[in-house]
């Protein structure tokens, strides 16, 4: 499905690439308008549709090595111009980078690192979920620079891509950087910008920790009488006795060495002095200071006995041993050892990851790691077993954690299990050391399994294999905290067992211990030549992965049929009765609220709506608590949401960008103004002032377009067939369905 686009010349074009081999029918929609007199106004429920006929065939396969073309590579830079000190992404395209190996000998080039002629600006490419290869560039110097990106030749040897030696190729792009205008006035400094920071957050007694505080302007030089800066001066821990100051050291940075000599968690406080350019020095503001903290965990020196298992899960005394391959970038490390039990009637396999070998890899790679712990198994369950310390150096680090097995893969990013909010639920004088986390996937035990089952009958789907629970839970003594929300969406790939054909699967969904069960955005997609099912949930719990196909009586030959079924299918959107979805029917600010938090999978709420006109025992009271909790909602100023009133186009898409954070789409929109992309409306005068940047990014998204070319309708009602592609389009674009 998309939409035609007027060309310079009048003519109204559309790029349409099949992907399924067969005849298909493409119907092309024309809108009635009618001249106002001063616009041209789209005729309310008056289109006309024509067809054609596309028939597409198979790709041949090929029957040699496939040649990969130089020619192909590509370098870009965004932006191209820039001021001095702001970053630049660049990225690159190898030609068949992301080509699976199909004959010994085809061939691929990938990105591998970058370099500029401003001197020493070098770094290397980073593939991103999506396959693309990105790095950031700052530069420095004003003028124009260019910038070669490096493509490492492969080919493929029938099991892995390997390096072909000297095989590389360059290409350049160039970067303007500009001057940072001169200020006309004084300067204010902002407090908000000092910031502190420890070399570790977590260290054993006696250790030493690096405090690096970073006071707002602090290295710039006086330009006008009245200039501002917050130098970093000293610091003070809660430890008794535990104080300094910072020095600046060759590089400009202000630094302290803290040596803490008892086990606990200590909050470190820095002062930050501001002061004002008289015109010859820098002089101390009196009183005007400002504090930052931090927390720094220190632990025991020394070996310390972990503490006893959860009392909750009943181990078998018989059990087995084997030590296993960790992978930190795709490394191998002998950094595991794999423990064979039974959990609950249920037979386990626990990997006990080192610390100490895993903590050096995480050393040489860096930031932004990826600490795979694969495993083969036919247990039920998997568990993979981290202490504290290590997911906090993991954390320090962004790095992320894998557990693979042939069932599922579990991929958690290190940060969303956050040691520091964990070890507060355990006590003030906790080690991270002696703290347990484990992250444990497999099959559902069977009284839950019961309730999936029941669960089905009454949402009237079909699990199509059986269900798993994915669980993160840290371990102090005999306590257990579950980590069971996330604040950004935690991915759990679930392998399609062979002979199941992956067009018979849906979507996925969640289903609590109560038997409410709920959509969650699922994908199909091929991982290692097998057919996944990727589900994308802001909770852990209990997943099915089902079958549920829907088609709505009267969407037929409607032009929103591929989504209002697609949304249906996945439990969605709803139908109006009698197999129908009434798709021109206009939709409530409630049945908004209610498909959107539905559409991005999130737990409902048990609270109250915190407006005066949602009552407890109304239908949307959980799905508008709900938006409210997640920030999708605010309401109107006099405390009411009107949940009855229908919902205007650009309400929704205010509700949409908030939408659009939740899922990371946001983030990769780029910076242009509003006015550019509201340009080419007519009616965008007519938009309200709070909505304008909200439309602008629905727009730059390919969220909510307009009506037609030149209309908006901002005021308009949205219509129920606009809303469900507006959700499919949403989860689609964000790379969640």
């Amino acid at each position: 499905m998309g939409t035609f686009t007027k060309d310079n010349n009048g003519n109204y074009t559309a790029a349409y690439k099949p992907s399924a081999t067969g005849s298909h029918t493409v119907t092309a929609i024309f809108q009635k308008e009618t001249w106002n007199g001063t616009a041209w106004v789209a005729v309310a429920g008056a289109t006309d549709t024509k067809a054609t006929t596309v028939t597409v065939t198979a790709a041949p396969e090929p029957t040699e090595p496939t040649e990969a073309k130089a020619d192909n590579n590509s370098v870009s830079a965004s932006p191209g111009s820039v001021t001095s000190g702001t970053a630049v992404t660049m990225t690159a395209s190898g030609d068949r980078q992301s080509a699976d190996g199909a004959f010994v000998g085809d061939e691929r080039y990938v990105p591998v690192g970058w370099s500029s002629t401003e001197s020493g600006k070098t770094g290397t490419f980073t593939k991103d979920n999506n396959g693309n290869y990105t790095a950031a560039y700052k530069p420095s110097a004003v003028g124009s620079h260019t910038v070669t990106a490096t493509f490492q030749k492969q080919t493929w040897d029938g099991t892995v891509w390997s390096d072909v030696s000297g095989a590389t190729d360059t290409k350049t792009t160039t970067v303007t950087v500009t001057a940072v205008p001169e200020p006309t006035e004084p300067t204010e400094a902002n407090a908000g910008n000092n910031s502190v920071s420890a070399s570790s957050g977590s260290v054993t007694s006696g250790g030493k920790v690096t405090l690096t505080a970073a006071g707002d302007r602090q290295s710039v030089d006086g330009a006008f009488v009245g200039d501002e800066r917050y130098v970093p001066v000293g610091w003070s821990s809660i430890e008794s006795g535990k104080t300094g100051t910072f020095t600046k050291d060759n590089t400009g940075n202000y630094t302290a060495a803290y040596r803490p000599s008892a086990a606990g968690n200590y909050t470190v406080t820095a002062t930050f002095q501001k002061q004002t350019w008289d015109g010859t020095a820098w002089i101390d503001v009196s009183g005007a200071t400002d504090t930052k903290t931090i927390v720094v965990t220190v632990r025991n020196g020394g070996s310390t006995p972990m503490p006893p298992q959860d009392p909750s899960e009943s181990t078998d005394s018989s059990e087995s041993e084997s030590s296993v391959i960790v992978l930190v970038n795709g490394k191998a490390e002998n950094a595991g050892t794999a423990i064979t039990t039974t959990m609950n009637g249920q037979s386990a396999m626990i990997i006990i990851v080192d610390q100490k070998k895993i903590e050096e890899k995480l050393a040489t790679e860096g930031f932004g790691a990826v600490v795979t712990v694969p495993v083969k198994t036919n247990s039920d369950v998997v568990v993979a077993e981290l202490n504290g310390h290590l997911i906090q150096e993991m954390e320090d680090l962004q790095a992320t954690l894998v557990v693979k097995t042939d069932r599922a893969i579990y991929t958690v990013p290190s940060v969303q299990i956050n040691m520091n909010e964990l070890s507060k639920q355990f006590g003030t004088n906790v080690s991270l050391q002696d703290i347990k986390v484990e992250l444990q996937f497999g099959s559902t035990p069977a009284d839950m399994a019961k309730v999936v089952g029941q669960s089905a009958t009454n949402g009237s789907f079909t699990p199509v294999m059986p269900a798993m629970d994915f669980i993160v839970k840290g371990t102090y003594g005999d306590k257990t905290v579950e980590i069971s929300t996330f604040s950004v969406y935690v991915e759990r790939a679930i392998a399609i067992p062979d002979g199941l054909d992956p067009n018979k699967i849906t979507t996925g969904v969640v289903v609590d211990p109560d038997g409410t069960s709920r959509h969650v955005p699922t994908k199909i997609t091929i991982i290692d030549g097998r057919y996944f099912a990727v589900i994308n949930s802001l909770t852990n719990s209990t997943y099915s992965v089902v079958w549920h196909p829907l088609e709505f009586s009267d969407v037929e030959k409607h032009w929103a049929k591929d989504a209002a079924n697609d949304m249906g299918s996945r439990m969605v959107v709803s139908g109006t009765g009698n197999g129908k979805f009434s798709p021109n029917r206009d939709i409530t600010r409630a049945e908004f609220a209610a498909i959107i938090v539905r559409g991005l999978g999130l737990k409902p709420s048990k609270e109250a709506a915190p407006f005066q006109d949602v009552k407890g025992t109304d239908w949307y009271n959980s799905a508008i608590s709900t938006a409210f909790a997640y920030g999708l909602i605010d309401g109107f100023g006099d405390g009411t949401f009107r949940p009855n009133d229908k919902i205007t186009r650009e309400q929704a898409m205010v509700i949409v960008v908030k939408a659009m954070k939740i899922t990371g789409l946001n983030a990769k929109l780029s910076e242009q103004s509003a006015e550019s992309l509201l340009h080419p409306f007519a009616d965008a005068s007519a938009l309200s002032d709070w909505a304008k940047s909200s439309v602008a990014d629905n727009i730059q998204a390919g969220i909510i377009m307009g009506r037609s070319d030149t209309q908006l309708a901002p005021k308009a009602y949205i219509t129920r067939a606009e809303v469900a592609t507006v959700i499919q389009r949403l989860l689609r674009k964000s790379d969640l369905i």
